[in-house]
């Protein structure tokens, strides 16, 4: 029997993009779930500076972080492995 995953279509509670699967918490930015993006790329580094790390850190690790994940995503996707 063949089985077919069906995709969960969310919208982004930070930048309105659409986004497949569950998502991301966005606290302490808003309340909803947000994309994988914005979860690198605001949520992560609001959360670092609310525990005293300055904002280029922060940001760094957000985009590395971001980096990552669409490394993982497209080696799932393609099956060759990614040198992320």
């Amino acid at each position: 029997m063949l089985i077919k995953k069906i995709a969960l279509m969310n919208e982004c509670s930070i930048c309105g993009d659409d986004f497949e699967g569950m998502g991301n918490n966005p606290d302490p930015i808003n309340d909803g779930r947000c994309c994988d993006k914005c979860d690198c790329l605001v949520v992560i580094p609001a959360r670092l500076m609310q525990l005293g790390v300055g904002i280029h850190a922060a940001i760094g690790v957000g985009r590395k972080d971001y980096a990552l994940r669409k490394a993982l995503i497209r080696e799932r996707e393609t099956g060759i492995p990614s040198r992320a």
